[in-house]
Parts: structure tokens; C-alpha cells; sequence
């Protein structure tokens, strides 16, 4: 079974833990071994991952025998997912990140935050996650009247505007206009995060006819 949706958090965690070459590219079937990382900073790795998913390592002693690659903490990150906040009943209107799956498209990681079951919206969002040395897919809003909204919120890039480069970073938000080509790169070695919103006319018109409808 293949556990790439949790790669992106795994190998922020790994980035962050362990010092080793950052051109190389994590896979899921890359051994620990070719990291450097040896009994003690897999310990480490396994420490900030569960405080990274606010989860108790202890209650996971038995299932930490034998990680041997990457894909194997991605499993183990799924079963701190599956384990997190167990006892608490989740309103409709909460979703954690800890328990939701990362999509990859547009050349990311992400989680599409709206549309939102039962909610009536005019605008679509979505978390991001950009991976190390990597670039999102270049391209122009479709339809041609999309307007987009992006927000750093963690990390380093960079976003390139119709040729032209700007620097990214936490609390800087970047109108894309639409008809503009676009995307973000990462030249650096830790994944970068931002948040994106986008809109246009048909959106708007199905938002107003809901609530008009919801009137009635």
C-alpha cells in the first residue's frame, strides 16, 4: 500500500531533524540508512512527528521496530493520523489537518477547503504544500475571469508572475490576476506552505442563487 499523501509531512519532519545532502530526493522507498539516520535521530524524527500530529509515541512502542525507509514512516504517520484526537466528537464545521489526506495536483501537495459540504460559498481555497527544489505547475486561470489570492504561510520561494520573479514568504499575499501566468517555486530544502483563494463570475452567480433559494 502506498502512503504518498503523508510524504510531504514526513519529509518536512525528516528536513527539519536530520542533517544530511538536501539535493536528494525523498521517496518513499528511500532507506534511512542513506541519510544518516541512525537509532537515535529516528528517535528524533519519531518524536517530532508525533508532536507534530499531537499524539503519544509511547502508545506506538510496538509498531516502531523495523522502520527502515521513508515509506515506512509514512505508514506509521498514517497510524498517527487515524490516532489523532480519537476521544474528541468533531463538529462538521472543524477539520484537522492531522486527519485529512494531502492531494497532489498542480504539481503540490493539498487539501481543497472549499468548497465545504454543506456550505455556500462564492470563492474555492486550498492548503498547499510546495516540496523541496520543486516548482507548481505553470498556468493560467481557468476561466479566463478567475482572480486568485495566495498567502505564505510557512518556508521560502518563490512566485513567478507573467516571467517575472517575486520572493514568498510567511504573511505575504500575492493577487494573481486573471490571464496571468503563474507558479511557485521552491529552491529551497524544507517544503513550503501557503494558502490560495480564487474566484470568478459563475461562482458568484451560484453563490447568490443558493442564497436567494435558501430564502424562499
Amino acid at each position: 500500500m502506498s502512503y504518498q499523501a503523508y510524504l510531504p509531512r514526513v519529509e518536512s519532519v525528516i528536513r527539519a531533524t536530520v542533517t544530511f545532502q538536501q539535493e536528494v530526493t525523498l521517496q518513499e522507498g528511500t532507506e534511512l540508512y542513506t541519510l544518516g539516520i541512525d537509532s537515535l535521530s529516528t528517535i528524533n524524527v519519531l518524536l517530532a512527528l508525533a508532536a507534530d500530529y499531537q499524539i503519544e509515541l509511547e502508545n506506538f512502542i510496538s509498531e516502531i521496530d523495523g522502520l527502515k525507509t521513508v515509506g515506512d514512516l509514512c505508514a506509521l504517520a498514517a497510524k498517527f493520523s487515524a490516532s489523532a484526537q480519537p476521544d474528541l466528537a468533531i463538529p462538521a464545521n472543524i477539520k484537522f489537518f492531522s486527519q485529512q489526506t494531502l492531494h497532489y495536483e498542480y504539481g503540490l501537495d493539498g487539501i481543497r477547503t472549499f468548497p465545504w459540504e454543506n456550505v455556500n460559498t462564492p470563492i474555492g481555497s486550498g492548503y498547499c504544500i510546495v516540496r523541496p527544489f520543486t516548482e507548481t505547475l505553470a498556468h493560467i486561470n481557468q476561466p479566463d475571469d478567475e482572480d486568485e489570492l495566495f498567502v505564505g504561510i510557512q518556508g521560502q520561494a518563490l512566485v513567478v508572475i507573467d516571467g517575472k520573479e517575486y520572493p514568498f514568504t510567511q504573511g505575504d499575499q500575492v493577487f494573481i490576476p486573471r490571464g496571468s501566468h503563474h507558479y511557485v517555486r521552491n529552491n529551497s530544502d524544507a517544503s513550503f506552505h501557503f494558502f490560495t483563494v480564487w474566484w470568478n463570475q459563475a461562482g458568484a452567480r451560484a453563490y447568490l442563487a443558493q442564497e436567494e433559494k435558501a430564502q424562499q
